[in-house]
């Protein structure tokens, strides 16, 4: 046989291997599973029912088993602006409070440690862009700064161990991310003075390693939440926007919020799998606009901005036919994906303009897939919690308290099926 049919053969074979396994796992129920497993060129298609393989009960829950935050007198204990944590192999946890411009580190227990950073441009100081802490083999903590134009390298005592440079040059920065290991990644977007071709296409996903080398791993499809006419920015809600989340290992998930498709992506870049649900698209109804523009002029007055500023804003706001089929995805604990609902406009208190724009409209549910992409059902996380990262069965994030304060809060899961 030619190398080249047996390598198309075995491809064919290992994608029935794959397929079998999914359906014979032995305390997966699979037989109760409605959704189909097929082979489309090598690559395996998950396509999921609306309905869950948990049993009613069943549902995985949070118990809190740590919070951090405002009710403390001693400053250390409050923050400004979290933004991103990180949790190290011996249990240290790293806060990034963007608003103080420093990272702060605390133990298991929740007893503050010390703080790196601070504001400032000198080595191992942070500008005001500073918003993302990741960990990296060799327990080095990187930290995008786009203000002072690079990535900076920490010990976990704080010492500066060197940097990469970074610029606006090659595209604005949505979003970072880390594998936990060797790379950074960043999600750029032209915002009318790039002139990389790439950004042209759509928004690069770009994994950068700790001596700045960048190689372009996928270009998703352009957003439609926010663009550039001229100098001035647009936006829009209900309307298509990327999003992603790195896991383990450099395996790389990416999505268009309008569409109940999440593609697997190898280290490479190339497509291992997709997974599907059934989820029938949402029209946006005028009683739903006219909730939007009510929550939307409620937290511009929170801002304290003039009535004609208010309003000039109001008229600014563009929007999508359809609700998105869901806000954003985060790779969970033994390969599992949580995918965040849409949150009801209807029973939405308050519209929170500090978080970034594709944060905004989530609610405090999301679906959860097992590593094979079976659908599994419904969790709930408490309300104005934002998850940032997971340590084994521990889930670590932001929860902000009635007056709008920032707390560390630490949540484990607990398995009920």
């Amino acid at each position: 046989m030619a190398p080249k049919a047996i390598e198309t053969a075995l491809v064919a074979a290992l994608a029935v291997a794959a397929a079998a396994i999914l359906s014979c796992q032995p305390d997966s129920r699979s037989d109760d599973w409605a959704g189909t497993v097929r082979d489309s060129a090598g690559i395996l298609i998950v396509e999921n029912p609306k309905e869950g393989l948990w049993e009613p009960g069943e549902e995985w829950t949070f118990s809190e088993t740590l919070t951090i935050g405002a009710d403390e007198v001693d400053p250390d204990y409050q923050f400004g602006k979290i933004t991103s944590i990180q949790v190290g192999p011996d249990g240290l946890i790293f806060v990034m409070d963007q608003m103080a411009g420093e990272i702060r580190v605390f133990d298991q227990e929740g007893s503050f440690v010390r703080a790196l950073g601070g504001r400032g441009e000198g080595p191992g100081e942070f500008s005001g862009s500073a918003a993302d802490v990741f960990l990296m083999e060799g327990y080095r903590l990187a930290v995008p700064d786009l203000g002072n134009q690079r990535i900076s390298l920490l010990s976990p005592e704080g010492e500066f161990l060197g940097s990469t440079m970074t610029s606006y040059a090659s595209g604005f920065p949505v979003r970072w991310g880390g594998d936990g290991a060797e790379f950074v990644f960043v999600q750029r977007r032209a915002m009318g003075f790039n002139e990389d071709p790439d950004l042209e296409a759509g928004d690069p996903l770009v994994r950068i390693d700790l001596e700045g080398n960048e190689e372009t791993l996928v270009i998703m499809p352009k957003a439609e939440t926010v663009w550039m006419e001229g100098a001035a920015a647009r936006f829009r809600y209900f309307a298509s926007e990327p999003t992603w989340d790195v896991g383990p290992g450099g395996t790389i998930l990416t999505a268009m919020t309008q569409v109940y498709r999440i593609d697997f992506l190898n280290p490479d870049g190339s497509m291992a799998r997709i997974l599907t649900k059934d989820s029938p698209s949402r029209p946006v109804a005028e009683r739903d606009l006219a909730r939007f523009v009510e929550l939307m002029r409620d937290a511009l007055k929170r801002m304290e901005l003039s009535p004609s500023a208010v309003q000039r804003q109001i008229d600014n706001l563009s929007f999508g036919t359809t609700f998105p089929a869901f806000n954003r995805i985060m790779v969970g604990p033994e390969g599992t994906t949580f995918v965040q609902q849409i949150g009801d406009l209807h029973t939405m208190e308050r519209l929170d303009l500090s978080e970034e724009m594709s944060r905004r409209l989530g609610a405090n549910t999301w679906e959860v897939f097992d590593a094979e992409s079976r659908y599994l059902g419904v969790i709930t996380l408490p309300e104005r919690f934002t998850p940032m990262a997971w340590e084994s069965d521990a889930v670590y994030g932001r929860w902000l308290d009635g007056l709008d304060r920032s707390h560390m809060m630490k949540l484990t899961l607990v398995r009920n099926d």
